[in-house]
């Protein structure tokens, strides 16, 4: 019987809500993963960053059903549950009954909380800014300085699930659309509960039982938009990949081509001065050999191409007979210069075929041609 009081209460309960709610979670974010095809070359970038960013998520939905479910604001009086209005006294009284600590004192910091307690404006205060922040700053006594110190702990919070939004709407992951949105949705909340707190009125009915602690009640509503707002964006269909416009690429592709030339102009005058020599005629001539006989043993490693083939950088030919492919390399090298021999000189089939000229009319069937 201990043991299954033990296993209701504490974190097994915690524990199992949160398998039972991100299980299914992770669950679609894998399948998801594994639908993906591989059409490029930052396939699997991609997956690792987008289970990454999974990963935070889940964390950070872990962290938010934790603070929500097993750690919710402290508040002594719906705790206790006793009147708004309560003496300061009659409360220490009540929190000595419950404490465990056998003493007649309470920590220094609440007494110190209730002794400002006994100011009913300090205690509207304890509705807006929440029992953590009157009782933390034990150097606070006016609405500014309290409200100060409740400030920099809510931007912190907003500033932490800001930077887990952006990563979520990162580029390169397809929900750059969304990045304006769930921002604009994070300052708008920020907005909206410190002008809330800021002007809102404390109504202290006859029971003094039913006072709104506003602090509470506007934590639960940010955590729970911090839980849904990355989480939403992130199942979001990723928006289709633009290709980009050639106008965005020529003044780059100007600029390298310039660089080209020049570099190629300046290699055809060493070549040719350096062919005028004979002593560097020889050294050009070994160094080429050198070169080639290089090639030819890389060529030749069977464990140099198949780590060629393993980082995609393979140049082994193609067999059309078996059906066997071109390497990586060679097949980018070969689309290459099909397509620059497309637009400059208007190749049809192969980059490394001529262009094709007009077959030659007989000279039976031209207009002028008389038969002899």
């Amino acid at each position: 019987m201990s043991m299954l009081i033990m296993f209701a209460s504490g974190w097994w309960p915690f524990t199992i809500t949160i398998i039972s709610l991100i299980g299914p979670f992770v669950y679609k974010q894998l399948r998801a993963a594994r639908r993906e095809d591989a059409t490029d070359d930052d396939v699997p970038r991609k997956r690792s960053a987008r289970l990454f960013i999974s990963s935070l998520l889940v964390l950070n939905a872990i962290y938010i059903s934790y603070s929500l479910l097993l750690q919710p604001p402290p508040n002594i009086f719906s705790s206790l549950r006793i009147p708004f209005t309560t003496p300061a006294p009659t409360i220490r009284a009540l929190l000595l009954q419950r404490s465990e600590l056998r003493a007649d004192t309470l920590p220094p910091s609440w007494e110190l909380m209730l002794t400002k307690l006994a100011s009913f404006e300090v205690r509207t205060m304890y509705s807006r800014f929440g029992h953590d922040v009157i009782l933390r700053c034990e150097d606070c006594q006016t609405y500014l300085q309290f409200g100060l110190f409740a400030l920099s702990t809510g931007l912190l919070d907003y500033i932490r699930n800001i930077v887990l939004y952006g990563l979520v709407t990162v580029r390169g992951e397809g929900r750059e659309r969304l990045r304006l949105l769930g921002t604009g949705v994070f300052v708008t909340s920020a907005a909206f509960e410190a002008w809330w707190i800021a002007t809102v009125e404390i109504q202290v009915p006859r029971d003094a039982l039913t006072v709104i602690m506003w602090h509470d009640r506007l934590y639960t509503a940010r955590q729970i938009i911090f839980l849904l707002v990355p989480t939403i964006a992130h199942n979001l269909p990723a928006s289709p990949t633009k290709p980009i416009s050639p106008l965005f690429l020529l003044s780059r592709t100007a600029m390298d081509l310039s660089v080209t030339k020049s570099k190629t102009e300046t290699l055809d005058l060493t070549h040719s001065g350096a062919m005028r020599d004979p002593e560097l005629r020889h050294n050009v001539e070994k160094w080429w050999a050198h070169q080639r006989q290089e090639a030819e043993w890389a060529r030749e490693d069977r464990r140099l191409e198949e780590e060629a083939e393993r980082i995609r950088l393979g140049i082994r030919a193609g067999d059309a007979e078996t059906g066997e492919e071109d390497g990586d390399l060679r097949a980018k090298i070969r689309r290459a210069v099909r397509e620059l021999g497309k637009i400059a000189w208007g190749w049809e089939d192969r980059g490394f075929s001529a262009r094709r000229e007009p077959a030659p009319v007989p000279l039976s069937q031209t207009p002028n041609s008389q038969p002899t």
